[in-house]
């Protein structure tokens, strides 16, 4: 009963799987259902300040709203903090110390002009009218009575100079009241660099002066005074050389206003805005429109439509990529069905976690956990993808990726963030997945994904430019890791069912079978050693051959260890197994009975197959592996018997039930399996006779109509058979022989050849 109802429960799976029509209508229509699902809007009607509330305005869920007040004040806080920008232009005092150069020379020429005698005494009026036109400054006539009396000496000079060059190689600035304001200054300098100053550096003129007065008098200590009378001379010369740049600080000042991150406030679900019968304030009414403005939550009959369009359509082009470019695999399986199951257990994961971390963000107050995108991270999206690549290939998985990351994105209001990011992760996890040999290679494949996530939410969030403290952003990575090692362990925990679901084997499972030490192996070699040696030298041709075209060679190898495990049921009857024996018991039975033995170890082996639990692709190979092919040896034992007039012979009753050969893989398998066996009474083996063996085989294999349902091409063939004579070169091979023994001439003893 309980076989029974496996089998029933197995046979609908397998329609179900296989209608691509029933499968792709499900698909979108709970894909649609999802979506529509969500929470209706939230609506308070047409609120009126004043009036009174006549029921009780309660927060529904945890809302996050921008703080439109404080977002003003941070506003006004971070354009005040922006600094005023100045040019730096040292130009004007350069072009002073110049001029303070040139009227020191001026003033020595004058005096060194003058004759012998008038040297050393005081300048007449005109004399002195003359040197003033000549000095490039103007200087009052007391002071220039001090630089008659030192000369125009060129200590004089230095001092004034050193006076002037330690005051104006500060920054000097008129002060208005935007520096008085500021804390600090930007500094632009001609050559693009720019400099933060503290305003408190910049000298206003007045400053400046007071500064140059101060510092002449110490440069010219010990020169006989005068030294405020050259102060004087001085101070005029002193101008600013930063000027404010109004538009590059309007321009900054906007940049700095522009900056400022909105602030999301968090209103508590259950937080009462007000209570039924009390009058609703002009703030009530604000936060009620901004908690039904808060999240796109409307679902209507558009959305609805709009959704099975779009998804119609992702399904559609999906189907039309498989039957066209996908047509190998999907005869051998329900390969859209696949997709579409997969598909919706990622996206019926992805709804219930999406819920899950809406409910956790909020009844969770403790920061960072009580955030809803970290949990949105931690959603294993990649995992379809994953178990699609191990299920079938990387192209088709490429395929998938999009149409669940899609699908993904309806689910959370087609946010781009989260839709890029279900993408980039599934493509790790093909990227992650090359070869699967192994369990680990899911963990290790999983850690891609995570790593792949923890670096999308990274640069999602320098792309977004907001300023998120880096605290947050290493939490939301954390999630995207979380993301990756929940990937592996989903996948792990599916694949075996979706092996089962599609009749589909991979590389993991087909490595596990082929260890020869596996309970269903042992008991072949013990009962029947000769029929699990033909196995395994089977296995090493077929997967050699397999290898040659581009086939499933870990498929066919393993295949082969198993192809025969009916003959364990009667394996006396097996010449490979009991030669002498094997003869006896057939010249006892008739040819029919005798091919009824023979034929009936295809229907055995189905059997064991199917009661050890061996993958269908495994089952199909002991079904096929003979394809229709005629039992040559007991059919013309039979017509020799048919002359004699002993019986009628049908030609039926001597072929094997079939089916032909479906892939590709189960075709170069029936040539290996018959290969192998004729290899073996060939004397004296040279690759002359193996050439001549493997292409009659072949040929009587093609003439009898066993490829005629398979993908192989003439091309194809020929490198099959290329294979079989180099493997089987390399397995028959010729021995030299061992000095001092003949084998040959020992009493009782038949010579016999044995494969190396």
């Amino acid at each position: 009963m309980l076989v029974r109802l496996r089998r029933w429960v197995k046979a609908s799976v397998d329609w179900f799987v296989g209608n691509d029509l029933v499968t792709g209508a499900l698909f979108v229509a709970t894909v649609t259902l999802l979506i529509y699902s969500q929470a209706r809007p939230v609506s308070y009607g047409n609120l009126v300040s004043g009036d009174f509330a006549f029921r009780d305005y309660i927060v529904p869920f945890n809302v996050e709203v921008i703080d439109e007040e404080n977002k003003e004040l941070r506003r006004r806080e971070a354009g005040e903090q922006s600094p005023p920008v100045y040019i730096f232009d040292p130009s004007v005092q350069q072009d002073r110390l110049r001029k303070l150069g040139r009227f020191f020379n001026a003033g020595r020429s004058f005096l060194n002009r003058r004759s012998e005698e008038r040297r050393g005494s005081a300048l007449s009026p005109e004399e002195r009218e003359a040197l003033w036109k000549e000095l490039p400054l103007s200087v009052e006539n007391p002071t220039l009575g001090l630089f008659l009396r030192h000369e125009f000496s060129e200590d004089l000079e230095l001092a004034l100079r050193r006076s002037y060059q330690g005051v104006t190689k500060q920054r000097v600035a008129v002060s208005p009241p935007i520096l008085e304001r500021a804390e600090h200054i930007l500094v632009l300098y001609a050559d693009g660099g720019e400099l933060q100053l503290d305003a408190s550096a910049v000298l206003s003129i007045e400053a400046a002066k007071a500064q140059l007065m101060e510092s002449v008098k110490q440069n010219m200590v010990g020169m006989g005074g005068g030294a405020s009378l050259a102060g004087e001379f001085l101070t005029p010369l002193v101008e600013t050389n930063l000027s404010l740049d109004q538009e590059e600080t309007a321009r900054r000042f906007e940049e700095a206003v522009a900056g400022v991150p909105e602030r999301q406030l968090m209103l508590p679900r259950g937080m009462v805005i007000a209570r039924q019968g009390e009058r609703l304030t002009d703030e009530d009414v604000a936060w009620l429109q901004k908690i039904e403005k808060s999240r796109t939550r409307a679902r209507g009959y558009r959305t609805a439509a709009g959704s099975v369009v779009l998804l119609f359509l992702l399904v559609f082009f999906l189907w039309r990529y498989i039957r066209v470019h996908q047509r190998e695999f999907s005869d051998r399986h329900s390969l859209f069905g696949m997709n579409m199951i997969v598909g919706l257990g990622t996206v019926l994961l992805g709804f219930a976690l999406l819920h899950l971390g809406d409910l956790l963000a909020d009844n969770i107050v403790l920061a960072p956990f009580d955030r809803i995108q970290p949990y949105r991270f931690a959603i294993p999206i990649a995992v379809g993808a994953l178990l699609m690549v191990l299920l079938t290939n990387a192209r088709m998985a490429m395929f998938f990726s999009i149409l669940a990351s899609v699908s993904f994105g309806m689910l959370v209001a087609w946010d781009l963030q989260l839709t890029l990011y279900a993408l980039l992760g599934s493509f790790a996890g093909i990227y992650g997945l090359t070869q699967y040999k192994e369990r680990s290679v899911i963990i290790k494949a999983g850690l891609v994904v995570g790593s792949a996530n923890a670096v999308t939410v990274m640069a999602l969030a320098a792309a977004e430019g907001a300023a998120t403290r880096m605290s947050t952003v290493v939490f939301d990575m954390a999630a995207g890791l979380v993301g990756g090692i929940l990937v592996a362990f989903v996948a792990s925990f599916s694949l075996p069912v979706l092996e089962w679901t599609f009749n589909i084997v991979t590389d993991i499972r087909l490595l596990e079978l082929s260890n020869l030490n596996t309970p269903l192996l042992r008991k072949l070699a013990v009962q029947a050693p000769g029929t699990y040696n033909h196995s395994v030298i089977v296995g090493t041709l077929a997967e050699a051959a397999a290898e040659a075209i581009g086939a499933g060679a870990l498929l066919c190898r393993v295949a082969a260890y198993y192809h025969d495990i009916g003959k364990m049921k009667k394996p006396e009857y097996f010449i490979e197994n009991s030669q002498q024996e094997a003869i006896k018991r057939h010249e006892k039975l008739s040819p029919t009975m005798s091919s009824l033995i023979i034929l009936s170890h295809v229907k055995d082996g189905a059997k064991l197959a199917r009661d050890y639990h061996l993958p269908r692709p495994i089952e199909d190979f002991i079904l096929q592996h003979h394809g229709t092919r005629l039992i040559t040896y007991f059919y013309k034992k039979a017509k020799k018997m048919e002359d004699r007039g002993i019986q009628e012979v049908s030609e039926s009753n001597f072929r094997y039930p079939g089916p032909k050969p479906q892939s590709k893989e189960t075709a170069i398998f029936m040539m290996a399996d018959s290969v192998e066996a004729a290899a073996r009474t060939v004397e004296e083996p040279t690759p002359a006779k193996f050439n001549d063996l493997i292409r009659q085989i072949v040929n009587a294999v093609i003439l009898d109509d066993q490829l005629s349902e398979t993908e192989l091409t003439f091309s194809d063939l020929d490198r099959i058979q290329r294979s079989f004579e180099v493997t089987l070169a390399s397995i028959y091979h010729h021995r030299i022989e061992y000095p001092g023994f003949r084998f040959e001439d020992r009493p009782g003893r038949e010579r016999i050849t044995l494969p190396a």
